[in-house]
C-alpha cells in the first residue's frame, strides 16, 4: 500500500507574512512512514473539502493561543493569538471528526479541538498550578527541546494506554495555558501530577488522539514517543485502503 498523505497544519506570522513550522513534525511523520503535507493556516474554509480528499490523515501542529471568544470567554492572559489558524482549524477539526479522519493534535492543537467541540481553556495555569510546564523563561529556552519536565499519568483501557502501554511517562512541555472543561463526547486519558489535562480522546471517534507535549521533538531521544506518530500512520493507512 501507498503511504499515507498526513496534513499538518501551519503557523502564520501576520508580521512578516510568512508560514512557518518545526521541522521536527516533518521528521516524526517521515520516520513514522507518512508523507507530510503542510496545511497553510491561511487558506479559505471554503476550501476544507477538497484538503481533506487530498490527505488521509491530518495533525494539528502546536502554536500560538486560541483566542479565548471562541469558547464563551473575556481575554485577561493571552500572549500570541493567530486568527486565521483559529478559523481554519475548527472548521477543519470538526469535518475531520465527522468523516472519522485519523487526527493527531499537540500541544495547541489539544486545545483547539477541545474549543472546537465546545469546551474551555485555562488562559494561565499558573493561576490553577504550581507544577513547571515549561521550558520558557521571558522567551528563552531554559533546557532542550527534548529535555522531560514533569510525568503524564496515564489512565488505563484508553487509547493512549494502548499506544505506550505504561500507565506513566516523562513529556517535554512548553505550553502556559491547557484543557479546562472538555468538550463534547471528549474524554480525559492522561493528567500530570497537578491534575491538569495532558491528554484526551473522544468516545464515538477511535481516531482521535490530543497531547499537550511536544512528541515530536522526543522521538529522537526517546523513541517511545515515535508511537503516537506511527499510530497516526497506521490509522491513516486503513482509512486509505
Amino acid at each position: 500500500m501507498e503511504k499515507p498523505v498526513i496534513g499538518v497544519t501551519v503557523s502564520y506570522r501576520w508580521e512578516d507574512n510568512t508560514l512557518y513550522l518545526r521541522n521536527y513534525y516533518v521528521k516524526a511523520l517521515e520516520k513514522a512512514g507518512g508523507i507530510p503535507l503542510l496545511i497553510p493556516s491561511t487558506l479559505s474554509t471554503s476550501l476544507i473539502n477538497e484538503i481533506l480528499r487530498s490527505i488521509d490523515g491530518i495533525l494539528i501542529s502546536g502554536g500560538g493561543d486560541v483566542f479565548p471568544t471562541h469558547y464563551g470567554k473575556t481575554p485577561h492572559d493571552v500572549k500570541r493569538v493567530e486568527p486565521y489558524r483559529d478559523e481554519l482549524e475548527v472548521s477543519l477539526i470538526r469535518e475531520a471528526l465527522r468523516l472519522n479522519i485519523p487526527l493527531l493534535a499537540i500541544c495547541r492543537g489539544i486545545q483547539i479541538v477541545n474549543v472546537a467541540l465546545g469546551g474551555t481553556l485555562h488562559q494561565s495555569i499558573e493561576e490553577v498550578s504550581n507544577l513547571k510546564h515549561t521550558w520558557y523563561r521571558e522567551g528563552k529556552l531554559e533546557a532542550p527541546w527534548w529535555y522531560p519536565v514533569h510525568k503524564v499519568k496515564i489512565r488505563k483501557g484508553t487509547l493512549l494506554w494502548k499506544i505506550f502501554r505504561k500507565e506513566e511517562i516523562w513529556v517535554n512541555s512548553f505550553h502556559h495555558q491547557a484543557v479546562e472543561k472538555t468538550g463534547d463526547g471528549l474524554i480525559v486519558s492522561g493528567n500530570s501530577q497537578d491534575g491538569l489535562i495532558e491528554a484526551i480522546e473522544h468516545e464515538n471517534h477511535p481516531f482521535f488522539l490530543g497531547v499537550q507535549w511536544h512528541p515530536e521533538g522526543m522521538f529522537e531521544k526517546f523513541e517511545e514517543q515515535l508511537e503516537l506518530f506511527k499510530w497516526l500512520v497506521e490509522m491513516s493507512k486503513k482509512r486509505k485502503g
